[in-house]
């Protein structure tokens, strides 16, 4: 169905179906030209009925493939939903964790702002060749 669907959808099968379309009436109307009976003289109600009921079938394939992709939407909606929510709890635990683990850890204490004059506060012992 998906297949038949696919092709159907093809540019292509638009060109070739106008092509038929005028391929018909010209051949019916160059029998009719030439002295002799067409097969389906204008209006060409044959090709009317053979357009309608095309469109009918049309119709009814595009009705199926959406109601099998709305069969699958559902679920996959549903897959999804529950994935976001797995997400959801497991980002809320990790955060929990972190905030625990940063509760009960050891107490450091904040760092010394760097002095502006580096050179004021290097120690004595300090190779030369940092000088």
């Amino acid at each position: 169905m998906d297949g038949l669907t696919a092709l159907i959808g093809l540019p292509g099968f638009v060109a070739a179906l106008t092509a038929a379309i005028l391929a018909w009436t010209s051949i019916n109307i160059l029998v009719g030209w030439a002295g002799l009976r067409p097969p389906d003289p204008p209006p060409f109600s044959w090709l009317q009925g053979a357009l309608s009921m095309g469109a009918l079938y049309l119709a009814a394939l595009i009705l199926t493939t959406q109601r099998q992709e709305d069969k699958l939407a559902s679920p996959r909606e549903q897959l999804i939903l529950e994935l976001a929510i797995l997400n959801d709890e497991k980002t809320s635990k990790i955060i929990g964790l972190w905030e625990e683990a940063r509760q009960s850890g050891p107490r450091r204490p904040r760092r010394r702002p760097r002095p502006r004059d580096i050179d004021a506060v290097r120690p004595s012992f300090c190779p030369a060749r940092y000088q």
